[in-house]
């Protein structure tokens, strides 16, 4: 009787987990910002699209940026020497 009573309630818990989704706000447009006519409507001022071209794609591709050469960090980096001390955990694989 047990058995069934816990499996009852993970089912009862779920069930209700998976609901609380929906009921998070921000997921959905309110009624009112649509306009009067809710079959027809231009929802492209309620958000941001980007469609994805070949032209946007080569346009991302040219704006990538590049790694500049910094040569006080690499100076830094190649003085830098590190011990080994009292509270330092090491994680050694072989």
């Amino acid at each position: 009787m047990h058995k069934i009573n816990t499996k009852l309630l993970s089912i009862i818990l779920l069930t209700l987990f998976t609901s609380a989704c929906t009921l998070v706000p921000g997921g959905h447009i309110q009624k009112g910002e649509l306009g009067d006519n809710e079959e027809a409507f231009d929802i492209s001022p309620l958000v941001n699209t980007i469609f994805i071209t070949p032209t946007v794609l080569k346009a991302i591709k040219e704006t990538e940026p590049t790694a500049n050469h910094n040569p006080e960090l690499e100076k830094e980096l190649a003085d830098y020497s590190y011990l080994v001390g009292i509270g330092d955990v090491l994680s050694i694989v072989v």
